[in-house]
């Protein structure tokens, strides 16, 4: 039996191989035969698998840094093969955890998609980072990889990355415009529009506060609304919001008929109700300036405000305190006017005027 055959290196394709039968009593006396082999091509085989280095779950507070697995890619073929990674989170939108590959944690732009050329029998290793942006809310995502065949995309492997978003509470506290205000009417005070915004990655209960006190004779307080339509006002207010959202409370510092000029400051505070230490503040300054026969300031026209215009009588100029009436000269106009006056609070003659 003659047995024509060959190696791992041997090509496809006819060989003819001739075959010679020797006499070895005597060595002229041979006789030779041709024979005809054909190698036939080896067909490709296609196959992929899909492991992971380690453990396929992460948790993170940094979803915009994310979590990083190593995967490794194995081309079960026998022929080379270009294998294609996608995932199932590969569109990028408000409030997403999307998934990129990357062949080095040194790879400028990581890709929602990556083929890479794989030998056949051979492996590759391929990073895929999990993350988000501002708006993704905490919890747990799942992210399925497929790694697929170019020459057989039959030929499809797949792994599952559970990714766990920890829950992040901040807050953050800021006038809409300037947190400075002056009034003569303290009853009605002065209102500001302040913005509270939801810093962390889940939602939250913000509760907003002020330093006022209220109840106390004389005082300056602050009370809050949300809207318009708010039928009461109340000195404390609980708003939620989504992650990465924002809303608008009006605060307005206000006092009562005895509440004398002159300046307040109020520090108004916004804290999380989920975590208490994420809290911020900020301070408004509201200035209950007297009304003008009010010379000295005190909160009450009495005798003391008419000795004084009396003292500036014949002055003439503009910021003249005994001026009331604001002519440009002090004489018997302005004592009429804070005659008139004497004996009422400022807040009373506020109302009187209303």
């Amino acid at each position: 039996m003659f047995i024509a055959s060959g190696d791992l290196l041997t090509q496809p394709g006819g060989y003819e191989i001739e075959v010679t039968a020797t006499s070895k009593g005597d060595s002229t006396k041979s006789a030779t035969i041709t024979t005809s082999t054909t190698i036939a091509a080896i067909p490709p085989v296609y196959g992929v698998t899909l492991d992971g280095e380690g453990d396929l779950k992460g948790s993170t507070m940094d979803i915009l840094t994310g979590v990083t697995y190593t995967l490794v890619v194995t081309n079960t073929g026998n022929t080379e093969d270009t294998i294609l990674l996608s995932s199932s989170a590969a569109i990028y939108f408000e409030g997403s955890v999307l998934g990129s590959f990357s062949l080095s944690d040194t790879q400028e732009s990581p890709m929602s998609q990556l083929a890479i050329i794989v030998p056949a029998e051979a492996s590759e290793t391929v990073l895929f980072t999990v993350s988000g942006n501002d708006y993704t809310e905490s919890g747990e995502y799942e992210i399925t990889v497929t790694a697929t065949s170019q020459g057989d995309n039959t030929k499809t492997a797949e792994l599952t990355t559970t990714t766990t978003l920890t829950p992040v509470y901040g807050v953050k506290l800021e006038g809409k415009d300037a947190l400075t205000g002056d009034t003569t009417d303290a009853v009605k005070g002065v209102s500001y529009v302040l913005i509270v915004t939801n810093e962390g990655n889940t939602d939250d209960t913000v509760v907003v506060g002020s330093s006022a006190e209220v109840g106390i004779e004389g005082s300056v307080l602050g009370f809050f609304t949300t809207s318009s339509d708010q039928e009461t006002p109340m000195g404390q207010i609980e708003v939620m919001l989504p992650p990465g959202t924002s809303t608008e409370v009006t605060f307005t510092a206000a006092g009562d008929f005895f509440t004398k000029p002159g300046e307040y400051e109020i520090v108004v505070t916004a804290t999380s109700k989920a975590d208490e230490a994420q809290t911020t503040e900020l301070t408004i300054t509201t200035t209950i300036s007297p009304v003008p026969w009010d010379v000295n300031a005190d909160g009450a026209v009495n005798i003391l405000d008419l000795v004084q215009v009396t003292n500036q009588f014949g002055e003439s100029g503009s910021g003249i305190a005994g001026d009331v009436n604001m002519d440009g000269q002090v004489n018997i106009l302005d004592l009429v006017q804070v005659a008139s006056y004497i004996g009422k609070t400022h807040g009373e003659i506020v109302q009187e005027m209303q």
